[in-house]
């Protein structure tokens, strides 16, 4: 980033638009993402939760149900969940 905006602050991902100045260096190329392998009883919290929120869309839950099925789930997925879940 050229300037960082008063809204983004350390930590905040950002996507970058346009092109690289001239003389701007390439980004690294992104690292594999942290994953995770549930125990049954944190997985199926995680399923009730998804499956019982009426907020969610319908598509966007069969999206995280599908990720949740897998032997090893995203850190950053369960965290965001978690996160909304609560106490």
């Amino acid at each position: 980033m050229a300037e960082r905006s008063p809204l983004i602050g350390p930590g905040i991902r950002a996507r970058a638009i346009g092109r690289p100045q001239e003389g701007a260096e390439a980004a690294p190329p992104s690292t594999q993402e942290e994953m995770l392998e549930l125990t049954e009883e944190r997985r199926a919290r995680l399923i009730a939760y998804v499956q019982g929120n009426q907020r969610m869309a319908a598509d966007a839950k069969e999206r995280v149900l599908a990720i949740l099925a897998q032997a090893r789930v995203p850190a950053a997925t369960v965290e965001r969940l978690e996160s909304r879940m609560g106490g």
